[in-house]
């Protein structure tokens, strides 16, 4: 059994560090935090939504007999 010919890994960017490309000079301290707390409790949007189990409203209308 041979398996299928794979393609090279892909070469991805240095990872950058978001607190070094940022200008904070001159910036107040309250604007410096808030700048630390979006970076650091900010959405990641590529995670997928949590799991939500249909409710029985929706089981009961989907299991309906289709007229």
């Amino acid at each position: 059994m041979s398996f299928p010919i794979q393609a090279p890994p892909v070469r991805r960017p240095e990872l950058v560090q978001p607190h070094t490309v940022l200008g904070i000079e001159g910036d107040s301290p309250g604007d410096h935090a808030r700048r630390q707390a979006l970076l650091r409790y900010g959405a990641n949007y590529n995670d997928p939504p949590a799991y939500c189990p249909p409710t029985y409203e929706e089981l009961r209308v989907s299991a309906a007999p289709q007229a």
